[in-house]
């Protein structure tokens, strides 16, 4: 009940139990025993923000389990222990109580608690800045997870398929006992007619009499027995098709793990080496950042490559965030009036300067509304920008020579179309569907080149666009390039005027000189 209240956050009726026990069971009450209450007290003191007194307790709660030479008590106490010096910080001293349980824990061959000391102790690792040991603790815990979630859908599975069989033996008892009845029903007929045969020779009159009544009653009994037939049939095919059902409804539980399965893994797989990419280039970056020899220019540029790297970092999370939002039906909507001019212009600047496109000298063509007259609509600006955002960043990714044009226009129902068109590899007209789907990356068979990237700019373009109300198409030759359209209903306000005008990366504007701004955000 303690434990209870303390899980309860209820602490006072947690801690009046406690120490009622304490008190009145102190001299009578065995040394393990004593030891666990201990152990639950520094328990409630940590749940309280005391650690010094559960640090007091949890140390006599040792001391008791040494007495005893309990195993799991032994490591259950150096657990506590490093927990609470994790909260205060005392890395050293955590790190020597949770090595201490996890060696007991491992001798005793107690699993359950090796994973809880395997998260503590990769916390600790990683304060120290070891990020191996604190990999391989907590994918140790990881691993211990993941086999007792599978052991507990195999028990349920098992629990389905013996009440399956439990319902099928009633259906054969049942069936039985159908049978049954209709032998004792024709051994009554059979009894009948015997007992009523000696009476046909003693009167024909009487007879023919009876022979009439009998006639009509086991005319009506065999209406009967035709009823039962039919009843017994209706109720065994019945029984089959629920038979069947079951099988179906099993095998599509057994189907929807092993895609469950699949899902985890492919998205383990994907974002692993997203994450790991842009760690891996904070961690050598600011590696070279500490070294004193660096000029101040150098420590300069080095921070900006940090930046960077963070932001990608950031903008991965996000999309994992959002992406989660999506598929949860959590997309939050937030209607305002804005420019949608302002809104290319922006995203214009976002994508200007990047190394990474500025070095492929693609040409980046925008039709938008003429600048006298400005175009505003309502809608969520910072979904619309997401879509324009992600359909761009595949159209570059996947365009290695011509160039991107984007332009939208506004119909008299209100209904805008925005359109990404690249001159890339293009997709095939059997895969077009699929680009759509979380973590589908597309690459041709024949080429060698390798594009980053988690898989889900696209799904959650198009979740973005179907909680707006509207949709996107793609339109693809191999080759040659692909077109995606956004369709979306906006309340506008028309204007005119529509002139192109061309970018490209080197930072000019063709026909007269004009200086993009510097920004970045790609995954």
């Amino acid at each position: 009940m303690g434990l209870s209240y303390i899980k309860l956050a209820e602490f006072g009726k947690a801690k009046e139990i406690l120490f009622d026990l304490f008190r009145n069971f102190e001299k009578n009450i065995d040394t393990l025993l004593l030891a666990s209450l201990l152990d639950n007290v520094g328990v409630l003191y940590e749940s309280l923000g005391k650690v010094d007194s559960a640090l007091y307790y949890h140390n006599l709660s040792l001391g008791l389990s040494k007495k005893v030479n309990s195993k799991r008590g032994i490591a259950l106490s150096y657990t506590a222990l490093g927990r609470c010096y994790i909260s205060k910080e005392q890395w050293s001293e955590a790190k020597r109580c949770l090595i201490r349980a996890y060696q007991v824990a491992k001798e005793s061959n107690e699993r359950d608690l090796v994973a809880q000391i395997d998260k503590h102790l990769a916390k600790c690792y990683e304060s120290y800045g070891d990020y191996k040991r604190s990999y391989d603790h907590l994918k140790e815990y990881l691993d211990y997870n993941d086999k007792t979630f599978t052991r507990h859908l195999t028990s349920q599975i098992a629990r389905v398929h013996s009440q399956l069989v439990l319902e099928k033996k009633e259906r054969e008892n049942e069936k039985l006992q159908t049978e049954l009845n209709l032998k004792m029903l024709n051994e009554q007929k059979d009894n009948l007619i015997i007992n009523l045969y000696p009476l046909f020779s003693l009167v024909l009159m009487l007879s023919l009499g009876v022979a009439v009544y009998f006639a009509i009653q086991l005319r009506s009994r065999k209406k009967q027995l035709e009823q039962l037939n039919y009843q017994f049939s209706q109720f065994n095919q019945e029984l089959d098709n629920q038979v069947r059902n079951r099988t179906r409804e099993l095998n599509e539980a057994f189907d929807k793990i092993l895609e469950l399965e699949r899902i985890k893994s492919e998205f383990l797989a994907n974002i692993s080496h997203e994450i790991r990419t842009p760690l891996n280039g904070i961690l050598g970056l600011s590696y070279y950042l500490a070294q004193p020899e660096n000029t101040t220019e150098e420590r300069k540029a080095l921070g900006e490559q940090v930046k960077k790297l963070g932001d990608r970092l950031l903008r991965i999370v996000d999309d994992i965030l959002e992406l989660s939002k999506i598929e949860t039906n959590q997309v939050n909507l937030l209607l305002t009036e804005f420019d949608m001019d302002a809104l290319l212009e922006g995203i214009k600047k976002i994508f200007a300067e990047d190394d990474r496109f500025k070095e492929k000298k693609l040409s980046f063509r925008i039709v938008k509304k003429g600048a006298q007259k400005s175009s505003i609509i309502v809608s969520d600006y910072n979904r619309l920008k997401g879509i324009v955002i992600h359909l761009l960043e595949n159209a570059f990714k996947f365009t290695h020579k011509g160039g991107i044009e984007v332009g939208y226009s506004i119909n008299q129902n209100s209904m805008l179309t925005l359109y990404v068109k690249d001159t890339g590899v293009g997709i095939p007209y059997e895969l077009q569907k699929r680009v759509f789907e979380r973590f589908y990356k597309h690459r041709q068979e024949d080429s060698e080149v390798f594009y980053d990237g988690a898989g889900i700019g696209l799904t959650i373009a198009m979740g973005y666009a179907l909680a707006l109300g509207g949709s996107i198409k793609v339109e693809s030759i191999p080759g040659k390039g692909s077109t995606f359209s956004l369709i979306l209903p906006v309340t506008v306000q028309r204007t005119e005027n529509i002139q192109k005008l061309t970018y490209d990366f080197s930072g000019k504007r063709r026909g007269r000189s004009y200086q993009l701004p510097v920004s970045s955000c790609f995954t």
